[in-house]
């Protein structure tokens, strides 16, 4: 594979720098730019079915969009000759926290802390942006020799569940770090990331994860069940501020768990120079998650999908209880290792599910996991889960200290079921005194007629700058270019600019008005000049100044001695 080229010999293969579960990663040769870059190539089998490629491509050409000190970037991505996608990213001079962790065991705290807050740094950048990791692990996570972490495969793990090859080593190195509710089978949340970020933050001060086992089954068991191993017991020199900020990026419910990543990132920062952390709201109870016992719950009604090949059942014999955790746990490693999960993210956690009394089938989903992300990237998460627009309330919170336009409560809380024409609300930040600033995504256009890009444009709250291109091709009026791109976001009421082919009746042109021809007619000097009809009368002797007499014999005493003389104008 060494010496291999990609792209038309633009990337050439120079080194095997590691390999996981999914992927090799080299160090290559960039012919066009002179650089070196790490390329990460995709193993075949995962590329082998449908759809895959341009899955991968589309997920890393949305992270590629990341810019950030603590994120690498992405410069390319391309498909070899084979179909394999490829992605080409910055060459972090180095190795990954994994390295680090084999090679000295656990750190002192403060470099343990440092690393975290970078890595926070990164997951704030990204879930500002809308993109969830759903992959936070230490082979992830790679240090330059200046001690810069820089966090990689965005996006990547969303495609890798949607794929149905199974790889051992890639579970069993996602599945010590994953959050409960991903080991449950449950859409991946900002707050899964952050749970995970806990977790290696627990190995850097310990040495270990917090949970280990035989089989991926029981880690996903604990991680979605046991209590979090306590720190101080372990190493009791650890400082309390950093375990109390592990157990509460760790906390089973992600309504327990912070927020969002810039609290971490402050509460790390508020450590690091000796300030007490900030006082953090206590966690708002609803009534819907008042009992969280999951084995106590009424067995839900079976899903009318097509099951994937059954798994094996082990003999259990404390009864339905326990029975009910391990299919919990089983579901967990269909997620990690990507088995099933298709349908159930692109569904976005919800389903179709029969009502056993009465045989109809019932819509129902799965509340997402929403505080935290910005108004817009909610709302999305929202429709995929299959929350009708209609059905959502939003409530304006003014808070100086918080961003604007991000999630701040909402209900029904994440897990929670979620029927049509039940109500969500959502409560959003603004600034005081200060309109709400959002954004929408830019429709796409193309193909569509002119009226039919102005209504959608309009729907949208957007308008359209319409531009006919003489040299396009195509039916009349249709559009055939458009700036923005689809999916840029813009504020509302931003004037798409929309080319269409020339339509074949072109509107008349309004004749030029004639020239006004008003301001020349004297109208004002009409009455100065005496009336022929009234030649008679005296009293217009003020007059003579400006309509002089032409009868040069006047008498003299008529002209009085005070006013020049003709002869002196």
């Amino acid at each position: 594979m060494v010496g291999r080229k990609l792209d038309n010999d633009r990337y050439e293969l120079l080194e095997l720098l590691g390999e996981g579960g999914a992927a090799r990663v080299y160090r290559a040769r960039d012919h066009l730019l002179g650089r070196d870059v790490a390329l990460k190539l995709l193993r075949p089998e995962l590329a082998s079915e449908p759809g895959a490629a341009d899955r991968f491509r589309r997920e890393a050409t949305a992270a590629a969009g990341l810019s950030h000190a603590n994120i690498a970037q992405v410069y390319d991505i391309g498909v070899d000759e084979n179909g394999v996608p490829y992605f080409v990213m910055e060459l972090v001079a180095g190795g990954t926290l994994r390295d680090l962790l084999d090679a000295r065991g656990k750190l002192p705290a403060a470099e343990a802390a440092a690393i975290a807050k970078q890595v926070a740094s990164a997951l704030r950048h990204a879930h500002e942006n809308g993109i969830i990791h759903r992959d936070i692990k230490p082979l992830n996570i790679l240090l330059g020799k200046d001690g810069q972490a820089k966090v990689v495969d965005f996006g990547i793990a969303r495609a890798l569940a949607q794929s149905q090859v199974t790889q051992a080593g890639n579970i069993l190195g996602s599945v010590r770090y994953v959050s409960p509710e991903q080991a449950r089978g449950e859409m991946a949340t900002p707050q899964s990331d952050l749970y995970s970020l806990g977790v290696v933050l627990f190995e850097l001060l310990t040495g270990r994860p917090p949970y280990d086992g035989d089989s991926p089954v029981s880690i996903a068991l604990k991680h979605a069940e046991a209590a979090v191993p306590s720190l101080a017991a372990i190493d009791p020199t650890i400082p309390a501020p950093v375990v109390a900020i592990v157990e509460r990026a760790m906390a089973k419910d992600p309504a327990h768990r912070y927020i969002r990543a810039s609290e971490l990132q402050s509460d790390l920062e508020a450590w690091e120079s000796g300030q007490p952390a900030p006082h953090r709201a206590p966690v708002r109870a609803y009534e819907a998650t008042t009992v969280i016992e999951r084995p106590t719950l009424p067995p839900r009604p079976q899903p009318t999908y097509p099951q994937r090949s059954p798994l094996a059942e082990p003999a259990e014999p404390d009864g339905m209880s326990t029975l009910t955790m391990v299919l919990v746990a089983l579901t967990a490693v269909v997620v990690i290792s990507g088995i099933g999960i298709l349908w159930y993210l692109s569904r976005g956690g919800g389903g179709a599910g029969t009502d056993p009394e009465s045989g109809t089938t019932m819509v129902i989903a799965t509340m997402p996991q929403v505080e935290g992300l910005r108004r817009t990237v909610a709302l999305q998460l929202l429709r995929q889960a299959g929350v009708q627009e209609n059905s959502v309330f939003i409530e304006e919170q003014e808070d100086e200290k918080q961003t604007p336009n991000v999630v701040v409560r909402q209900y029904p809380p994440s897990g929670a079921q979620w029927h049509p024409g039940d109500r969500v609300t959502l409560v959003v930040t603004k600034r005081p005194e200060e309109p709400l600033v959002d954004t929408v995504a830019t429709p796409d256009l193309i193909g569509r007629t002119v009226t039919q890009a102005k209504a959608i444009l309009e729907s949208w709250q957007l308008d359209a700058d319409v531009i006919s291109d003489p040299g396009a091709e195509g039916s009349p009026g249709e559009v055939v270019m458009q700036v923005p791109v689809p999916g840029d976001m813009v504020p509302p009421g931003f004037a798409v600019r929309i080319y269409i082919v020339p339509e074949t009746a072109a509107p008349a042109q309004p004749e030029p008005r004639a020239p006004i021809t008003e301001p020349e007619e004297p109208e004002p000097h009409v009455p100065i000049a005496p009336p022929p009809s009234k030649p008679d009368e005296p009293e217009p002797k003020p007059e003579p100044p400006v309509t002089p007499p032409v009868q040069p014999p006047a008498p003299i005493d008529e002209v009085p001695s005070d006013r020049p003389e003709p002869g002196d104008l």
